[in-house]
């Protein structure tokens, strides 16, 4: 197994700063584009001050894993829309004089078995103990995207990494359907499972999964078609790239122009 050290942010609590987003941008829309990675239980956005309209804003996860995962994935990362990225880390809390901090417990992180050579999870280990052998994969637990210690070495080679996003170049052609394609989904997926895989962002019309060619591993490709052009957006930019709970591999999203 490979194993890594990961020190616990020094913050209390899992809340993140996010900066250089769109103007316009509302909690609402911050809030479905940071969901897919937990439970988001507070989300706000601020004012701009400066002249170009870039807004800033916080999110608070309901746990600390959770919080670490998101910066993993969407620190640099480019919303569809725009051409610039975004700046995600730990929002600063000034903490209270207190006794000197205590050395930091180290957290050990093991490649999860029965995944071929570089696309393994990582499993966290409880703080201070230390790996002597591969744990089983916990039941319902989804193919995390854990954040890259701020202090020590280099991750390995083997660590699963964030997809490198580029701007994006599509979008809904003016008076266009708000439907995407959805590709590289999991053999077993069906329209109702399609449907609830997107549910969240907003009213769906219709979902039709496309049974796989051969040569194509099994994997399976679709079609979701939103009530409105603006919730299929937010869905574009959350769930292209992203492995969803469940699946093995990241899926594709993107506009079925």
């Amino acid at each position: 197994f490979f194993s890594y050290p990961v020190f616990p942010p020094a913050m209390s609590e899992p809340k993140l700063y996010v900066s250089n987003l769109l103007p316009g941008t509302t909690a609402e829309v911050l809030t479905a584009l940071f969901s897919p990675f937990g439970e988001v239980v507070d989300c706000v956005v601020m004012r701009s001050k400066g002249r170009d309209g870039r807004q800033s804003g916080f999110v608070k996860y309901a746990t600390m894993e959770e919080a670490e995962a998101s910066i993993a994935s969407m620190d640099q990362y480019v919303p569809a829309g725009d051409t610039e990225p975004l700046t995600v880390r730990f929002a600063e809390k000034k903490a209270p004089a207190a006794a000197p901090a205590a050395a930091p417990v180290v957290q050990y992180i093991v490649a999860a078995p029965g995944y071929p050579p570089g696309a393994a999870p990582y499993i966290p280990l409880p703080p201070g103990a230390i790996p002597t052998a591969l744990p089983s994969l916990p039941a319902g637990y989804a193919q995390p995207l854990i954040a890259a210690p701020t202090v020590g070495a280099k991750r390995p080679a083997e660590y699963v990494q964030p997809v490198a996003k580029r701007p994006r170049t599509d979008g809904p052609k003016p008076g266009a359907e708000a439907k995407l394609y959805v590709s590289n989904l999991e053999p077993h997926m069906d329209k109702d499972a399609l449907y609830n895989l997107f549910i969240a962002y907003g009213n769906i019309l219709e979902t039709v999964v496309i049974k796989s060619k051969a040569g194509q591993r099994g994997r399976l490709s679709g079609f979701v078609k939103f009530a409105d052009p603006q919730t299929a957006t937010v869905a574009v930019a959350t769930m292209d790239g992203c492995i969803p709970a469940g699946f093995t591999e990241r899926i594709t999203v993107k506009w079925a122009n």
